[in-house]
């Protein structure tokens, strides 16, 4: 009867919130990823529509809700917590950043995640 049950009974959040999950290659010492997460920053805060951007270098965010999971500790891990303007304007900037990070940026990999409570 569970079966059909979702695991996970919280809806998305409406907060026009996502989260960039940045990895550059395995072994790469911190101090390079720090110098590679400033400058995505920086291009993601060039962006159109942005209200806010944080970034974690080393591990995820720290947790502020049940549902979410933060990376343990990786040198090569930044995590990027953006905020835009309003949900139209999240989802446009996910599609553009999803084109245009990987091109930009060749060294390191790159994962999108929505928020939800």
């Amino acid at each position: 009867a569970f079966g059909n049950v979702k695991q996970q009974f919280f809806p998305p959040s409406n907060t026009p919130m996502f989260y960039v999950d940045m990895w550059m290659p395995e072994g790469t010492d911190i101090r390079q990823t720090i110098k590679q997460a400033e400058k995505v920053e920086s291009y993601i805060r060039q962006q159109d529509d942005i209200d806010f951007v944080s970034v974690s270098i080393g591990q995820g965010l720290q947790r502020f809700a049940l549902t979410y999971q933060p990376e343990k500790s990786y040198e090569a891990y930044a995590q990027f917590q953006v905020r835009t303007t309003d949900r139209d304007n999240m989802f446009k900037l996910l599609h553009k950043l999803d084109d245009n990070l990987a091109k930009t940026f060749d060294e390191p990999t790159f994962q999108f995640k929505l928020m939800e409570f």
